[in-house]
């Protein structure tokens, strides 16, 4: 008996048929007897396409949050769906590749411990064929810091509740920006950018909630930025 290697008997890429004959000697003496069996294989090749196709529709999904979104906090998270009949991973790609954790057809990962400042990513997907696709890149802003609000002055200090007045105050943000400055006792009114990080409002003390009640108004300020510390 024999073992063949499927591979040295076939060929290891064409089709066809190869017989294998074995001889026997039935008898001694001067006259002998051949004896001869013949094996036939028939051979055939089912060739698999190779898969070139790489993953498509990748889409970002909630809780993404939308591009150029500023945030107060110091993490964001990012969802990633897309279509592939053999999905392998996907990769987070904001300088470095930190690999997402994957769920059939859909990736996500939280990025946490941010600092302050512009993050920048993209998503790699790729199959098992290694075929890879990559997402559009997205911008987050990260921005903790309050706005400072300094230098509060105003153009008379002693006055009726219905007198005019002007009240000019500074603010100031080293992150997104200063989104709106409010005045105020009882009652905020919004001050208006003159520039030079100066904001300035033009009004009367009952506008601004004082009562003629009380002698002693105390104003307060208030600034938030685009991303909302206040």
């Amino acid at each position: 008996s024999e073992t063949w290697t499927c591979g040295v008997f076939f060929g290891s890429s064409a089709t066809g048929a190869l017989a294998k004959v074995e001889l026997s000697r039935s008898s001694t003496g001067s006259a002998s007897t051949l004896t001869t069996d013949a094996l036939f294989f028939n051979v055939s090749y089912t060739e698999v396409p190779a898969d070139e196709t790489p993953p498509s529709s990748l889409s970002f999904v909630s809780p993404t949050l939308a591009d150029g979104t500023n945030l107060s906090r110091t993490y964001y998270e990012v969802n990633l769906t897309f279509t592939e009949t053999n999905p392998n991973n996907c990769l987070f790609d904001d300088g470095s590749n930190t690999s997402m954790t994957r769920v059939g057809s859909s990736c996500f990962i939280n990025r946490t411990s941010q600092s302050d400042g512009t993050k920048t990513y993209r998503v790699f997907v790729n199959d098992t064929a290694s075929n890879i696709a990559v997402s559009a890149t997205r911008t987050v802003v990260i921005d903790t810091t309050k706005p400072a609000v300094t230098s509060p002055v105003s153009n008379v200090s002693t006055l009726s509740v219905s007198t005019n007045i002007q009240i000019n105050v500074t603010a100031t943000d080293s992150g997104t920006g200063v989104n709106t400055v409010l005045v105020g006792n009882t009652t905020n009114q919004t001050m208006s950018s003159v520039g030079s990080n100066l904001y300035q409002l033009n009004t009367t003390p009952s506008n601004l909630g004082c009562s003629a009640s009380n002698p002693t108004c105390l104003l307060r300020f208030y600034a938030n930025d685009t991303a909302n510390n206040l």
